[in-house]
């Protein structure tokens, strides 16, 4: 998320395979309707996932990672 943050000047967000909200980051933040929210709370909002369920993204993210490197 956070290269999303910094690189990108629109974001898509897919949930199960459709595009649910597209925009600008700034965009996206008001259509969440709360001031000062981060990428993933606001990607939590839309998917309708928690941020925690099976470990946070940067767990999946190392996971990841890792298994590339084992490969």
């Amino acid at each position: 998320m956070k290269e999303a943050e910094e690189l990108c000047s629109r974001i898509a967000i897919m949930r199960r395979g459709k595009v649910v909200a597209m925009g600008t980051q700034a965009e996206l933040e008001s259509a969440h309707g709360k001031a000062a929210v981060t990428l993933d709370e606001i990607f939590a909002h839309y998917t309708e996932d928690g941020l925690e369920s099976d470990g946070g993204y940067r767990e999946v993210a190392k996971a990841r990672k890792k298994a590339r490197r084992l490969q």
